[in-house]
């Protein structure tokens, strides 16, 4: 285990990604959960955990170094035509294989993973530095599913692209990382 500030962490990253394009990473991040509902659907019932509560996860994912090539190859596996042309990520650009910025301050740092629906990690909850039970307000999450139709596959690729300012811990080649807040 290693502590490590986030500009080390971008470095240790693009180190990785030139070594070994095909790596497993496991992230640790804290996000506000934002699959909750101001009010219920039916009953419009007020949500009093609104913009309150943050999700913390670990998971396994794979660094997408070419999300291009991994749909492309996906492609040819599942017998379609691999043509297909990637968009460019809304509102974010790629300074390194990995990792990008947002277009309009440069400011923010997210690395793009790929999550597979079969890697169970842990999730729990914390509303006001608490640990707070899914049950209290499972009432108002909304459940909707993203799609990568375009992509034409059978199993899609599902890349995310979290913001390093929420990423706690990163383990990859065997080290563990702590991200210095």
């Amino acid at each position: 285990m290693r502590k490590v500030s986030k500009s080390e962490l971008i470095e240790i990253i693009k180190n990785v990604e030139e070594k070994s394009p095909n790596t497993f990473v496991g992230i640790k991040m804290k996000t506000l959960f934002r699959e909750v509902l101001q009010k219920t659907k039916d009953t419009k019932e007020m949500n009093p955990y609104y913009k309150e509560i943050f999700k913390v996860s670990t998971k396994t994912y794979r660094l997408v170094t070419d999300y291009s090539k991994r749909v492309k190859s996906n492609l040819e596996k599942e017998g379609k035509d691999p043509t297909f042309v990637s968009d460019s990520p809304t509102g974010k650009r790629h300074i390194s294989k990995s990792l990008l910025t947002d277009t309009e301050s440069g400011s923010k740092t997210y690395i793009m993973v790929e999550w597979f629906p079969e890697i169970k990690g842990t999730t729990t909850y914390e509303y006001k530095g608490n640990s707070i039970d899914k049950t209290l307000f499972e009432r108002w999450i909304s459940h909707s599913e993203s799609s990568n139709t375009k992509q034409g596959l059978d199993r899609e690729v599902k890349p995310i692209t979290p913001d390093l300012d929420n990423v706690l811990e990163l383990s990859i080649g065997g080290e563990r990382y702590i991200l210095e807040k």
